[in-house]
C-alpha cells in the first residue's frame, strides 16, 4: 500500500509543476494596458491539466510569445491584420485568424495524444467561451 501511495504523491507533484501559477484573470483584468484603434487583443489559453509536463513555447507569425502551461493564460496585443499562432513537439500545429483593431480573440491551446509525445492543437473560440475559461486561469506570461 506505501508504494500506492507514493506513486499518487508523485503524479500529483509532478502535474502540479506543470500547471501555470500567477494571478487570475479577474486579477489581471484591470492591469491590462487598453487597446489602441488599430491594435487587437489575443489571448491563448489551456483550460485542462492534461498533458501538464508538456509546455510548448507559442509562437504568433514566427516569433515567440510566450509558453503553453496548464490551467493558465497569457495574453498579446497586435496589429490588426491576418496573424498565425503555432507551436511544435511532435508535430508543428498551427492557426491562422485574422484581427481588427479594438478587438479581441480568444485562442485554445490543448494537448492530444501522439505517436511519442503530446501534440499542441489550437481553437479559435468565441469571445463568451474564451472568458468563461480564462474565469478559472493563471496568467503565465513566459
Amino acid at each position: 500500500m506505501n508504494w500506492l501511495r507514493a506513486f499518487l504523491i508523485a503524479v500529483i507533484s509532478i502535474l502540479a509543476t506543470g500547471c501555470a501559477t500567477g494571478p487570475s484573470f479577474n486579477d489581471m483584468k484591470s492591469k491590462m494596458p487598453a487597446l489602441g484603434k488599430d491594435t487587437g487583443r489575443v489571448f491563448i489559453y489551456r483550460d485542462s491539466s492534461f498533458g501538464a509536463a508538456m509546455q510548448p513555447q507559442i509562437a504568433i507569425n514566427g516569433k515567440t510569445v510566450g509558453t503553453s502551461r496548464a490551467n493558465g493564460f497569457f495574453f498579446v496585443d497586435l496589429p490588426a491584420g491576418e496573424h498565425r499562432v503555432s507551436a511544435s513537439t511532435e508535430v508543428e500545429r498551427s492557426l491562422t485568424f485574422a484581427l481588427e483593431g479594438g478587438q479581441t480573440r480568444y485562442v485554445r491551446a490543448y494537448i492530444s495524444f501522439g505517436l511519442v509525445v503530446g501534440r499542441i492543437n489550437f481553437d479559435l473560440v468565441n469571445a463568451e467561451a474564451g472568458e468563461a475559461a480564462l474565469a478559472g486561469l493563471a496568467y503565465s506570461p513566459e
